[in-house]
């Protein structure tokens, strides 16, 4: 699931669509991120969503990490299984599936901050990933992939 070439294309949460989860998706659109596989930042500072799955799940600390509250909405990824060494992760596994949520709204500037508290690309690698919400909806976006040695529990 490699950011290079995969031809997801990531979408945007509409700054008019704050009431409730529905309108949220409904407000959705399409933008334009580098398939660079380098590159795992939008190409412009439009908001964009995030799937998580892990310590990101807690509002204190994202607010910690991001200095603001951020809107949040359910989220299932299918086909991965989570697990924990000493830190969070997913991998694949088909017919299993993990529970998260999708943070909304984030600009370039709070992802490169969760980048940071990720540690990647040591860590982690921020690759486009598709979701369903509560209600079904498949939605596309960004997650946290584990490298070799957070899923060999390495520091």
């Amino acid at each position: 699931m490699s950011g290079g070439g995969t031809g997801f294309s990531v979408c945007h949460l509409s700054e008019r669509a704050q009431i409730t989860s529905a309108d949220r998706i409904r407000g959705w659109e399409r933008g334009n991120f580098s398939d660079h596989p380098g590159s795992c930042m939008a190409n412009s500072n439009e908001p964009t969503t995030l799937f998580v799955y892990g310590s990101l799940r807690d509002p204190d600390r994202r607010e910690e990490i991001v200095g603001r509250q951020v809107a949040t909405i359910p989220a299932t990824l299918s086909d991965y299984e989570p697990g924990r060494a000493r830190y969070y992760f997913i991998r694949p596994r088909k017919g299993v599936s993990t529970s998260g949520l999708l943070l909304l709204n984030l600009t370039t500037d709070n992802l490169r901050a969760l980048d940071r508290y990720e540690e990647v690309p040591r860590l982690y690698t921020r690759e486009k990933a598709e979701v369903s919400d509560k209600n079904g909806n498949r939605v596309r976006c960004w997650m946290y992939m584990p490298t070799a040695s957070t899923l060999r529990g390495e520091e």
